[in-house]
């Protein structure tokens, strides 16, 4: 206690960012590197020295050089986890399923390209299929906020292409991009509060990032054809949304973004357990992942409808909210389970 207590902040600071690094380095290097990062910040003025030791932080460079350190230190235990050469059985196919989700994801994402244009289209009324466009059609044109987020929508399809060309490292940094462009939208959106939906969203795109680390150097290239068609029928798909949206900009879609999640997500669980003879275990742990993800994102959206929906609507929006929860929660227990049972049956090592 004695040791702990006479320790500085500053002291503490550097040893939770040195957390990051996996347990075995803190144990052989972490007195050292806090050492010297102390010295580093050391100074012969008592009162400077007294504010550093309790208001000092390690700088943003030691937090990346830290951070750097530890994805170097921990990537090869990534591998290996996510069906790395000589991986086994049950870590093969977590990493399948961790790709497989990713993919999917980002194929969701990618299609969201035609939702992003045809809203142009409207707001610059150059869709006379669509209802006229609203009276701050041009303010918001001009906002800063709209443009990023139209630009960072554009950036997922390019993405997607990359990596089913085998460009997986362009892959991973035009999502990282899309992602930051999509977050300085939300900073420059002085109009729009910041709510749980929106972060939601935002964790949700960060996680799909995350996921894309799975496809390392010895992972199999997805199968290109099957993922082009794939992404031929989202657009489409896509494209057929806008007809479905209220003329009204202050009502709400019965179809949101996270209730395509969801009846996308029956549909495919629905057609993978039909065909049970043909499964994987890839497949239904990839689905249960992605039920995961999207259960969460319709669970937080929800607030939404308690918030800001019309009175009018708010009963109905609620009930399907609820409904759509149930079902994906239903499939997402069933592929979870049906998961567990393939990898209990796997062995261990290789």
């Amino acid at each position: 206690m004695s040791g702990q207590s006479s320790m500085s902040r500053l002291e503490q600071r550097y040893r939770l960012l040195l957390r990051l690094l996996p347990a075995a380095y803190r144990e052989m290097w972490q007195e050292e590197m806090v050492t010297t990062f102390l010295a580093s910040m050391h100074t012969d003025d008592p009162e400077q020295a007294d504010y550093l030791a309790d208001y000092g932080r390690p700088s943003w460079p030691e937090v990346a050089s830290v951070a750097a350190l530890a994805v170097r230190l921990r990537v090869p235990g990534w591998r290996m986890r996510l069906g790395g050469t000589g991986a086994p059985p049950r870590n093969v196919v977590w990493g399948d399923a961790v790709r497989l989700a990713a993919l999917i994801g980002l194929l969701g994402s990618a299609t969201s390209v035609t939702g992003s244009l045809t809203n142009l289209l409207w707001l610059t009324g150059r869709a006379p299929w669509l209802p006229a466009p609203i009276p701050e059609a041009d303010y918001v044109l001009h906002t800063p906020s709209f443009r990023a987020a139209t630009i960072a929508s554009l950036i997922w399809l390019p993405a997607y292409l990359a990596l089913l060309f085998g460009q997986r490292r362009v892959c991973q940094l035009l999502a990282v991009l899309a992602v930051v462009t999509a977050g300085a939208a939300l900073v420059l959106d002085h109009l729009q509060p910041l709510t749980i939906s929106t972060v939601a969203y935002a964790m949700f795109d960060v996680a799909l990032v995350l996921a894309l680390l799975a496809f390392h150097r010895d992972a199999p290239p997805p199968r290109r054809r099957p993922w082009l068609l794939a992404l031929a029928i989202g657009i489409t798909i896509q494209a057929g949304l806008p007809l479905t949206q209220p003329t009204d900009p202050h009502t709400f879609p019965l179809l949101d973004w996270p209730a395509i999640c969801c009846l996308a997500l029956v549909i495919a669980a629905t057609t993978h357990l039909a065909g049970w003879k043909r499964r994987t275990p890839s497949w239904s742990l990839a689905l249960a992942l992605l039920a995961a993800a999207i259960l969460s994102l319709r669970t937080l959206t929800l607030t939404d409808y308690v918030h800001a929906a019309p009175d009018a609507q708010r009963s109905t929006l609620l009930t399907l909210g609820i409904l759509e929860t149930g079902a994906v929660l239903a499939v997402a227990v069933t592929l979870a389970t049906l998961a567990n049972r393939a990898l209990r049956r796997l062995p261990a090592r290789a």
